[in-house]
């Protein structure tokens, strides 16, 4: 055990992404590649809860609607990920949702403006407020 090293860490509350808590143990366990992983606000990469994802060889990256219109939506990250650097070693485990779940669109990222592609990704989850 290493001693005299502080660790501090800042939480911010998670915004609940379902609008319904039914199947929620049907999440997928997937590894997310951190070369994908951008900067938040504090400097830390990080991606959200409600990141809409693709996979990219055996792992998962951010699915981002400007750019990946032809690309099929796998799934939406169910929790935040957070990575020390790009470097392959700090690829991370990680859950998404991407059956039978009912998600609230303002919750998922980029969500708005591209609701089909969303739909056809997840055909079996949907996409609406209580």
């Amino acid at each position: 055990m290493a001693w005299n090293i502080r660790v501090t860490r800042t939480l911010s509350p998670a915004l609940e992404i379902l609008a319904n808590q039914v199947n929620v143990d049907v999440a997928s366990s997937i590894v997310l590649d951190a070369s994908a992983f951008p900067l938040n606000s504090d400097g830390e990469r990080e991606l959200i809860a409600g990141t809409p994802l693709k996979k990219s060889g055996n792992q998962y990256v951010p699915w981002i609607a400007a750019t990946d219109l032809a690309t099929t939506l796998a799934g939406i990250l169910n929790f935040n990920e957070k990575v020390p650097d790009l470097l392959a070693h700090s690829d991370v485990a990680g859950a998404m949702w991407n059956h039978g779940q009912w998600f609230r669109p303002d919750r998922v990222v980029g969500y708005v403006g591209q609701e089909i592609k969303f739909k056809t990704g997840l055909p079996t989850c949907k996409f609406s407020f209580v």
